[in-house]
């Protein structure tokens, strides 16, 4: 089986430069992150739908822009801030916190 040359951003490069790119500091190279295009659905943060309109307007006096409540319920959040904050201000613990993320007292 012949492996072809590896790609970074669709462009074929070497494998001592893809090699190279892989290593350099900046950016995370998290395939599950959150956000705008992979955003977080949470059923564990959900209200009753009676109650979306007043969550909503509450994350916005709160100041958090990265999350907001859907028709039914649920919870979406798009971003780790937005989920940080938004598990803070309700005082919620959180198993699957990773490093910076807010895990509770």
């Amino acid at each position: 089986m012949k492996i072809g040359l590896p790609r970074i951003n669709g462009k074929k490069v070497s494998r001592k430069e893809f090699l190279r790119k892989k290593a350099e500091p900046g950016v995370p190279a998290i395939a599950g992150a959150i956000g705008e295009g992979k955003p977080l659905d949470s059923i564990g943060l959900a209200v009753h739908p009676s109650q979306v309109a007043d969550y909503n307007q509450s994350l916005a006096e709160r100041g958090i822009t990265g999350a907001h409540y859907l028709p039914d319920g649920t919870c979406r959040i798009t971003s780790r801030k937005a989920r940080n904050q938004l598990l803070k201000s309700q005082n919620m613990k959180d198993n699957d916190a990773g490093y910076g993320d807010w895990a509770g007292k």
